[in-house]
């Protein structure tokens, strides 16, 4: 950055620190005294610090971090959007400059765009080939999407570049964390326990391994370890009561009740504790207790439709028929609905090119309410096969039914922003076998944080 530009940002450490901020490249310079800065910084509110940084970006034009500083201090003043153009702007003028691609993939991935965020992420693995965070985050979107042996390239560069870094190890262990592999797992789990700071999920991640394995010994003592290093995580407490519910059988089932009552006290709403003590609450005939969870699972889970079967038989069970049926009808069509996605994507298999039956696919969504799962197809066609007029016409058509809003008799049978399985969405990374490899609805509640993105 010049010197001059410097001269700018100098000035805007402590407002930006104040207003939650976090500017990177912010050096000290000669060219002002430190307490002239401060005491001129302490006066600028955020409307005056971004002017001082559009200046400085006006001032220097052929400097790519003053467009990057300009854009990260957007962000962190939640005008996401403004920041994403930006971003986009400043990767587009200086095509070479790694950090815009890697910042603007960062977004997209923390916002779920995680096929934006991967091309994104990798240009930038590209153009920092040096830089181990980058190339970690390129692998971290290649996992994301399933593409766990792309992943894996990029992880291996990343400890090339730097092996005391942890985090490349504790996603290299998600990577092997199959059978046939399970030892690859934990050997990098052990390199991330050398090296972290928070051992947490790293012992977490090794009682999900063994828990996998059916090892309820070293899946409970790696388990324990973890809630006592994070007490306050709610993710730890799920996976050690199902531990105890489903490898110890019934002589430590109360253990276990416990344990989703303790993540339950942490966080109300946690999705994946309310679904396995209302099943406990069934298992023990106990269907009023289970009904409020189940609701709570099927409110807050990320894919309502197999859940309406353990809360209609919750509803039914308990004498509340009206609502049991209405119940057990939504998880008909959930399966009608899957069945049918199923069919319509061998068709697909069966003739890659063939627009019209990835077009069917959309219009059997379309038919079942299903608007979020067809939209996604939609995206997902556009980006393969690029548009034509009937991709128009149902873009059309899928945008003018959300804006009039579903009928409440067709709840979402998917989770937000996914498409239907099979080849046009992307493909969920898969945790199955022995032990507690997956639960009743599909999904093992292991999931990478994707947390909030920080400018670096």
């Amino acid at each position: 950055m010049h010197r001059t530009a410097r001269v700018f940002i100098s000035a805007l450490a402590i407002p930006a620190i104040v207003c939650g901020c976090r500017i990177s490249h912010v050096a000290p310079t000669p060219a002002v005294r430190p307490q002239a800065a401060n005491a001129s910084a302490a006066t600028l509110g955020v409307s005056q610090v971004r002017q001082v940084l559009a200046d400085a970006v006006t001032s220097f034009p052929a400097d790519p971090s003053a467009q990057l500083e300009l854009a990260l201090f957007d962000l962190k003043t939640n005008t996401v959007d403004v920041a994403e153009r930006e971003m986009i702007a400043c990767w587009k003028h200086f095509p070479n400059y790694g950090r815009a691609p890697y910042h603007l993939g960062m977004l997209y991935l923390t916002h779920g765009r995680d096929q934006d965020a991967l091309r994104c992420l990798q240009a930038a693995a590209e153009a920092s080939r040096d830089d181990t965070q980058v190339q970690w985050s390129a692998g971290l979107a290649c996992f994301q999407l399933g593409d766990q042996k792309r992943a894996i390239v990029y992880l291996n560069r990343a400890i090339a570049i730097d092996p005391r870094a942890p985090e490349p190890y504790l996603l290299l262990a998600r990577c092997y964390d199959h059978h046939g592999t399970a030892s690859v797992s934990i050997a990098n789990l052990n390199l991330f326990l050398e090296r972290a700071g928070n051992p947490g999920p790293g012992y977490y991640l090794l009682g999900r391994v063994y828990s996998r394995q059916a090892d309820r010994v070293h899946a409970e003592q790696w388990l324990q370890r973890a809630v006592q290093v994070e007490p306050n995580n709610a993710e730890y407490w799920v996976a050690l009561g199902r531990v105890y519910f489903e490898l110890f059988n019934a002589t430590q089932a109360q253990d276990g009740i416990r344990c989703y009552e303790k993540a339950l006290a942490i966080d109300p709403n946690n999705w994946a504790a309310h679904q396995y003590l209302g099943h406990a609450m069934l298992d023990r005939q106990q269907y009023e207790a289970a009904i409020p969870h189940l609701r709570a699972a099927l409110q807050n889970g990320p894919e309502p439709g197999p859940r309406y079967y353990d809360l209609s038989q919750a509803l039914l069970k308990a004498g509340h028929e009206d609502e049991g049926r209405k119940a057990l009808a939504t998880y008909q069509g959930y399966r009608d609905f899957q069945d049918g996605v199923t069919r319509l994507n061998r068709a697909i298999v069966a003739a890659p090119n063939d627009r019209s039956r990835r077009y069917a696919l959309v219009r059997f969504c379309v038919d079942h309410h299903q608007l979020t799962a067809a939209q996604s197809v939609l995206d997902e066609i556009a980006r393969q096969k690029g548009g034509d007029a009937q991709l128009q016409r149902l873009q059309d058509e899928v945008k003018a039914a959300r804006a009039n809003a579903a009928s409440p008799s067709s709840p979402s049978l998917l989770p937000p922003g996914t498409s239907p399985e099979g080849p046009i969405g992307p493909e969920s990374p898969a945790i199955g076998g022995a032990g507690i490899g997956s639960g009743p609805s599909g999904s093992d509640g292991f999931i990478i944080e994707r947390g909030s993105h920080n400018g670096r």
